[in-house]
């Protein structure tokens, strides 16, 4: 896979959660239609950059900054109100 479809993926993931308000490996195969291991790369990718946190009991993760850098203007084109105030108070 070239860097640039990695990154459009990668994109595609960060829509998808940020549309979604919720982060699962499932809820990614189911959206993006790609295989578990390549999900699970995505995910990991997000925890590092601390835009999700770790996994919880329910296999979902919170999103953690939304001001990470692409996330602001997600949200902004999907309108999400009220996301940014509520992710700052779940934050570390």
């Amino acid at each position: 896979m070239s860097k640039n479809s990695h990154d459009s993926l990668y994109r595609l993931a960060l829509e998808m959660i940020i549309k979604n308000d919720r982060c699962s490996i499932s809820l990614m195969q189911r959206n993006l239609h790609v295989d578990y291991d390549r999900c699970a790369g995505l995910i990991e990718r997000m925890e590092t950059e601390g835009i999700v946190g770790s996994i919880q009991s329910d296999g979902q993760r919170k999103i953690l900054k939304p001001e990470a850098p692409g996330l602001t203007a997600l949200i902004a084109i999907y309108n999400i109100s009220g996301q940014h105030e509520r992710c700052q108070n779940q934050s570390l």
